[in-house]
């Protein structure tokens, strides 16, 4: 596996795959996964949109690669 989740810079920069404190992320990430049996963490960044007044979060699973986005 690689060193770093993401080196898009759209995902953020880099973030460390498995680092609870990563210092990439925003807001309250990471946290785990919660994909069925997923042991993985959530990474996010803030994307440069806003939906209904509030900046969009895009989070991905460093381990199972599930992405979600939210408000």
């Amino acid at each position: 596996m690689a060193a770093f989740v993401f080196h898009n810079p759209n995902y953020g920069g880099a973030h460390t795959r498995g680092n609870v404190r990563c210092q990439a992320c925003t807001d309250d990430f990471p946290h785990l996964c919660g994909r069925d049996s997923c042991s993985g963490l959530m990474h996010a960044h803030a994307s440069g949109f806003e939906r209904g007044g509030k900046r969009v979060v895009t989070s991905r699973c460093d381990r199972c690669g599930r992405h979600l986005a939210a408000a």
